[in-house]
């Protein structure tokens, strides 16, 4: 058991009272203590030995009704550490995914990066192949006016 799930329920008998505890600790939230007081019977003096009888029967049950609402004490102490420790584990695989999908982000804005970096060297590129083109375009149509301007003041082939 971790350090963290201390004792989660304890369910104690005061010796010599009619009493009994609960104590749930709940780890760092702290502890809540639950008390049952049964009401405490102080019967009047008995002379006859079946009244006697009747009480210390009357007292068994009673006794006998109390352990079954410890033990029913105790079930409910165990169940609600065991939905706590369910609530505690469902937590920590929410903070695990939440810690995996930062790292993924984190991890994907610097991949982000790198493209938007290799992107700019590529338009810058791709500009410098586009004005070379536009240049070479320009030539070739100076040139295509000059050898037209020459065909122009070329006398005729028969002539």
């Amino acid at each position: 058991m971790s350090p963290e799930r201390r004792d989660l329920h304890r369910v104690a008998l005061r010796q010599g009272q009619s009493e009994i505890g609960v104590s749930l600790t709940s780890g760092r939230r702290g502890r809540k203590r639950l008390t049952l007081r049964p009401q405490l019977c102080h019967p009047e003096p008995v002379s006859d030995l079946d009244e006697v009888r009747a009480e210390v029967a009357a007292l068994r049950e009673e006794v006998a009704a109390l352990r079954a609402e410890t033990a029913d004490t105790r079930v409910l102490a165990a169940m609600a550490d065991r939905d706590a420790a369910n609530v505690r584990a469902s937590l920590n695989g929410i903070v695990r995914t939440q810690n995996a999908l930062r790292e993924t982000q984190v991890e994907q804005g610097r991949t982000l990066a790198e493209h938007g970096r290799t992107l700019r060297e590529i338009a810058g590129a791709v500009g410098a192949v586009v004005e070379g083109q536009q240049r070479l375009t320009e030539s070739h149509q100076r040139h295509e006016e000059m050898l037209a301007e020459i065909l122009r003041r070329l006398p005729p082939a028969g002539a």
